[in-house]
């Protein structure tokens, strides 16, 4: 039986934000819908943590990194880090102290880069550095189901890798974000950014 057309709900929206401002726009949107996940999916240490099952405790990382990770992983997301440095970089009159956050923001972009770039070895297979890790696990068994990445989630899931490397990922993934809000925040605040247009 054929399935029925999809309602194209799209047309005529466009694809990009039409402004770098819309841009800052979207990501602030965006971060704000990940703090309301964590705040829902709390894992230890956290406010309204409960003591939780391990296996619990690794699904509520799972869904969290499939949230944070259009902002570190994927180049061609609007909201990916280093687009947005660059937004920002065009955005920003350019003082001194601009120039120098910005500095520090792509230089912690790249050790996060550079950790997350560790390879796991499992005798003969080919490594997988954490990156791939947390790819397997989404594609292969919580967002999609290609068979090749479920294979190797379970690798990782019967060398015990995909709770230390998810979790690492996760906490440099959630640090960078906060710091990067931080900073469009107090921009805004001090007038060198125009505060954004609150959703009608």
């Amino acid at each position: 039986m054929s399935q029925p057309p999809r309602s194209r709900v799209n047309a005529g929206k466009p694809k990009k934000p039409p402004t770098r401002d819309a841009q800052v726009q979207m990501f602030l949107e965006l971060v704000a819908d990940h703090h309301t996940l964590k705040q829902a999916l709390p894992l230890g240490g956290e406010p309204g943590a409960a003591t939780e099952h391990a296996d619990v405790l690794q699904v509520r990382r799972v869904v969290r990194a499939a949230s944070i990770r259009k902002f570190v992983n994927n180049k061609s997301d609007l909201v990916y880090l280093p687009t947005m440095f660059d937004a920002l970089q065009e955005l920003l009159p350019g003082l001194p102290a601009h120039e120098d956050a910005l500095a520090a923001a792509r230089a912690a972009f790249a050790t996060f880069e550079a950790r997350n770039a560790v390879i796991y070895h499992y005798g003969n297979e080919p490594g997988r550095n954490a990156h791939d890790i947390v790819d397997d696990l989404l594609n292969g068994r919580m967002l999609h189901s290609d068979y090749a990445k479920y294979q190797w989630s379970r690798v990782h899931t019967m060398a015990g890798t995909s709770k230390r490397a998810l979790a690492d990922w996760l906490r440099g993934a959630e640090d960078l974000v906060r710091i990067t809000e931080a900073s469009l925040l107090q921009w805004i605040d001090d007038g060198s950014l125009p505060a954004p247009v609150p959703a009608s």
